[in-house]
């Protein structure tokens, strides 16, 4: 189980990343005729990094409580 400053910082992180990934979205997609491609080119990139994000935090071991 995670500790909640354990879980704020994961938050925190992956927050980040939809603010840097979002405009570099974007500026590949100029000129791009519709804004549905945009959004789902956005929600796809986000769950595979979301799943990465996970996996990365699942090998750190700081803020982890330990099971009895």
């Amino acid at each position: 189980m995670d500790s909640k400053k354990r879980s704020f910082l994961k938050a925190i992180t992956w927050k980040m990343l939809g603010f840097l990934i979002l405009p570099m979205i974007a500026i590949l997609t100029i000129g791009a005729k519709s804004l549905i491609l945009l959004s789902i080119i956005y929600h796809i990139t986000m769950f595979m990094l979301f799943f990465v994000h996970e996996r990365v935090w699942n090998g750190v071991e700081w803020g982890k409580k330990k099971q009895l």
